[in-house]
């Protein structure tokens, strides 16, 4: 369904840092994937079929003037893209029934510590983690997860020196933002930008781990199924928040506006996960 601000869809072999962001999916995988060793290239599921996750029912959101906020050139996507893609990492859940789910996690620290959403990896047996840094893959742990914030810490093991994600503040509306990701599994990285049209928004999760979030930042950035989890950004690539849903109307297709935990928000329950017992 088209939205007020086109997506740029870049092939993944224009650039090394432009390797596949598979963000929350919340995906059924057909078949099972063979097991990968750790720190080795991390094959991707042959087949997915996308499945609606956390998507608020449609509402109004206040005008915004849009006359001074022009969607990204194709060179600020591709520099964005670049930028932003080293700092992240698939992340692939085995299910209990055989199946699986792919989603997408923020490198915080060079050793391994992965933020990502709590319905990203709930029902997990196991987790394979590919670094799109480095182009390797890890095995990794779930180290805890905060259900309220829904935000969880992933642990890969083995990971040195790995490229972190830039950190950002806080934004305003107006402010121009970016959502990366692979909208609808096409196998493409994919850029959606706009403006944030409202703060401090709170949203009923209709699916997944089905329950209110708060504190959130809406955007008219172009949020498609599929982007959940990955991150949402200012102009100069830094994290500004977590995208955890995408708006539909009331027929069902996304109506353009994407939502994100703030990231001192997600940082802070980080903390929590990390150092209260």
């Amino acid at each position: 369904m088209p939205t007020n601000h086109p997506r740029a869809r870049l092939a993944a072999a224009l650039t090394h840092g432009l390797l596949i962001v598979l963000v929350l999916l919340l995906a059924s995988v057909t078949g099972t994937r063979p097991a990968t060793a750790a720190s080795q290239p991390l094959a991707r599921p042959a087949a997915v079929q996308l499945a609606a996750a956390n998507y608020p029912p449609a509402t109004a959101a206040p005008t915004i003037d849009e006359s001074e906020q022009p969607p990204l050139s194709y060179s600020d996507t591709l520099r964005l893209i670049r930028t932003v893609s080293p700092g992240l990492v698939d992340i692939t859940v085995e299910l209990p029934d055989g199946g699986a789910k792919a989603g997408t996690g923020i490198v915080l620290t060079s050793t391994g510590l992965v933020i990502t959403n709590a319905h990203v990896i709930s029902h997990a047996t196991s987790l394979h983690v590919l670094d799109l840094g480095n182009s390797r893959g890890y095995s990794a742990s779930i180290l805890g997860a905060d259900l309220t914030h829904d935000i969880a810490i992933v642990a890969l093991h083995g990971a040195t020196g790995l490229r972190t994600a830039r950190i950002g503040g806080r934004v305003a509306v107006g402010d121009l933002v970016a959502s990366i990701g692979n909208a609808h599994g096409l196998g493409d990285p994919s850029l959606g930008a706009g403006p944030v049209v409202r703060l401090h928004r709170s949203i009923e999760s209709t699916t997944g781990l089905a329950r209110p979030l708060t504190g959130l930042i809406e955007a008219r950035n172009g949020v498609e199924p599929g982007e959940s989890g990955g991150p949402m950004v200012d102009t100069a690539g830094r994290v500004v928040g977590i995208t955890v849903a995408t708006g539909l109307t009331t027929s069902g297709d996304p109506n353009g506006h994407g939502y994100a935990i703030p990231i001192a928000a997600a940082l802070a329950a980080a903390h929590r996960i990390l150092v209260e017992p």
